[in-house]
């Protein structure tokens, strides 16, 4: 669908919060007065003046596109920011829960993620809505996965559509993982390894997820027993720690 994005000269623009909920249909959309030049922003669409939906206006503000998902292959989600600091070991029975973003329109099919040391146990990811920018409604997660020797463990999941106008989930989504043990290492987000394979894609997990031991990301913990995730974590009091790895999570485009 052709899409433009005119700006008025008059009025000052302001663009909605990644939490927003984007607009799915322009069919549902009411259609535009006629401009009367005291207009912030206006979208046409097929020739028709429109009201912009919330996930138009962040395309509109979100600095370079991703380049697309091809089906098959490998990728990390956008936007996850690391600081500096070594990671540190899983929590057990503990929830930990990051955003990121998928900026087209996809179907995922299998999420991954690596270990970095041995241990005997099992660990989970999973992925949330977000609502309020804390997490939301359960989309979907990896059974158990046993921890043996350091490897990238990764497991098919139910396809879920995913990313602008999905029918699971928008484009900013929660990334979550437990463990059922406090021994196992896994990857936490790197700042420089995989970059490139993380957004061109890659037939292996391994390779959009980097190997260093040196950064982490300022995750969301709440406790929870291990082996079942809960249907909403919309009323979850968050703890903000810094100090805990955020895994590195991969998604698998189908």
């Amino acid at each position: 669908m052709r899409q433009i994005l005119a700006f008025a000269a008059l009025a000052a623009i302001t663009f909605p919060s990644p939490g927003n909920t984007a607009d799915t249909k322009v069919s549902d959309l009411a259609a535009a007065t006629p401009l009367t030049g005291s207009e912030a922003i206006y979208c046409v669409q097929n020739g028709a003046d429109r009201k912009c939906s919330a996930s138009q206006l962040m395309a509109s503000s979100g600095g370079a596109p991703h380049p697309g998902y091809k089906a098959g292959l490998w990728y990390r989600p956008d936007g996850v920011i690391p600081s500096s600091g070594a990671g540190a070991a899983a929590m057990r029975d503990t929830i930990v829960c990051y955003p990121g973003k998928i900026d087209k329109l996809v179907t995922i099919d299998a999420l991954a993620l690596r270990v970095a040391t041995a241990a005997s146990g099992n660990v989970q990811a999973a992925i949330y809505s977000s609502v309020d920018g804390r997490p939301g409604a359960f989309i979907a997660s990896t059974p158990r996965m046993k921890v043996s020797l350091p490897s990238t463990l990764s497991v098919d999941i139910a396809p879920k559509q995913v990313g602008p106008g999905g029918a699971e989930g928008g484009d900013v989504l929660y990334f979550c993982t437990n463990s059922d043990n406090s021994i196992v290492r896994m990857m936490p987000i790197d700042a420089v390894i995989n970059l490139g394979p993380a957004l061109i894609g890659s037939s292996a997990p391994s390779d959009v997820i980097g190997v260093s031991t040196t950064q982490t990301v300022v995750a969301l913990t709440a406790p929870h027993p291990f082996g079942a995730w809960p249907a909403d974590l919309s009323a979850v009091v968050w703890t903000n720690n810094k100090t805990r790895v955020g895994a590195q999570i991969a998604f698998r485009v189908n």
